[in-house]
């Protein structure tokens, strides 16, 4: 699936063109938000496309796209801009449609749940998905090493994630989806918030079982497509 090139504006920055791509279909919107930019994360990254594809495959109108300053989208985000939830909303709008559910990965979940909480009404979605939200984030060398290897490393220092609390204050139906073997997710701290997460075991940050290898099988993205879509649909 290819889908085609769209481009629309970040919501009340109609200066501020961003890039996607759609999938066109007859049922609800869906949209698609992509890891970390200044980490090299976008829109083709293999979990973001799986998923992407699966949407249109259900029949979803389904977008990805790029935030700002990645590939063709204007504007620049840096490490100290804040979370680009303009470029998330401004994605909603473009489906235009009454209803639209939303998936984020990694940043784009921390984007979606800033999204749905500091918006009113949710900033029209009614259902998200997150995906490897992270509930700790890196410290020190070896955490980032633990992350991108995706193995364990002695004297990895994490701090928490200081926004967890959002998750109690969704104004909709929200799922969270992290791997069992996720250095930055810990299942027991979402429970203690009163959610419990899907966690598929053996899998990383990047859904992937081999260490050092960031990139996916093609039987855990199914996997995760299938969790994602059972629950948007």
């Amino acid at each position: 699936m290819s889908g085609r090139a769209v481009s629309f504006p970040a919501r009340g920055e109609p200066g501020l063109l961003l890039e996607g791509r759609l999938l066109d279909g007859s049922g609800a919107g869906l949209v698609i938000s992509h890891p970390h930019p200044l980490h090299g994360g976008d829109m083709h990254h293999p979990v973001v496309q799986s998923l992407w594809e699966a949407g249109g495959a259900a029949g979803f109108s389904s977008l990805r796209y790029h935030f700002r300053g990645v590939g063709g989208s204007g504007g620049r985000l840096t490490h100290k801009s804040p979370l680009p939830v303009a470029d998330l909303l401004g994605a909603v709008d473009y489906l235009g449609t009454q209803s639209v559910r939303v998936v984020g990965y990694s940043f784009g979940a921390r984007t979606t749940l800033h999204a749905l909480t500091e918006t009113e009404g949710g900033g029209g979605i009614e259902k998200a998905v997150l995906v490897g939200l992270p509930t700790r984030l890196p410290a020190n060398p070896s955490a980032m090493s633990n992350l991108i290897l995706g193995r364990r490393i002695a004297g990895e220092i994490y701090k928490p994630a200081i926004d967890l609390e959002r998750l109690q204050s969704c104004p909709c139906p929200l799922l969270v989806v992290a791997g069992g073997s996720d250095p930055l997710f810990e299942a027991d701290k979402l429970r203690s918030l009163g959610i419990e997460p899907v966690v598929i075991d053996g899998v990383n940050h990047f859904f992937s079982r081999r260490i050092g290898n960031q990139a996916p099988d093609s039987a855990d993205l199914q996997r995760l497509a299938e969790v994602v879509l059972g629950f948007l649909s």
